[in-house]
């Protein structure tokens, strides 16, 4: 036998309708469920943050005007008390290095954030620069030839050998350190 074959067409309204009946709507809803929670999560990442952001800032804006000014207006007088701060400590470096017999093209790079520190700075450099300056004197006195010879003013020796320990300037040293290789015959 054979079947028949009948051919039912489906017209647009037919489906229309079928979608309206309760089992059209349960496959329906459950695929515009799905679209419509990806597309929500899409827009969440690109979107909600930044509009959330933008809403808070408008509400609760973080600083007004005014105080944008004041932080301004801080910063610049920071900066110009830290000018004049290093202002007043070069000055003084300055003072206490020509004091000292000191380099002066030098003492930028002694200064220090508070006047002790500059202070400290500059007595370690006087003392590198004065065993520097008393190392090349021996030297160019050895170098040029002279032996010491024993001398017989032991204790005029001593005394100069004090004061040049005791000595509060270069030049000070470097004159008694003189007086000291004439008396021993350097």
């Amino acid at each position: 036998m054979e079947e028949l074959e009948t051919k039912v067409e489906i017209t647009e309204q037919d489906i229309a309708k079928y979608l309206e009946s309760d089992v059209g709507k349960k496959i329906l809803q459950k695929r515009l469920d799905t679209h419509f929670s990806k597309s929500l999560e899409t827009w969440k990442e690109n979107n909600l943050e930044k509009i959330v952001s933008e809403e808070l800032s408008k509400k609760m804006p973080t600083e007004t005007e005014e105080q944008k000014q004041l932080k301004e207006l801080t910063l610049k007088l920071t900066k110009m008390e830290q000018e004049k701060n290093r202002e007043s400590l070069k000055n003084k470096a300055l003072t206490l290095a020509t004091k000292k017999g000191l380099p002066t093209d030098l003492v930028d790079y002694f200064i220090g954030a508070d006047e002790s520190q500059t202070e400290a700075n500059l007595e370690k450099l006087e003392t590198v620069f004065t065993q520097s300056l008393s190392q090349a004197i021996e030297g160019k006195l050895k170098d040029s030839g002279r032996k010491p010879e024993p001398s017989k003013n032991l204790s005029e020796i001593e005394k100069l050998e004090q004061e040049h320990a005791n000595a509060k300037t270069i030049k000070e040293k470097i004159a008694i350190k003189q007086k000291l290789h004439k008396l021993k015959g350097d």
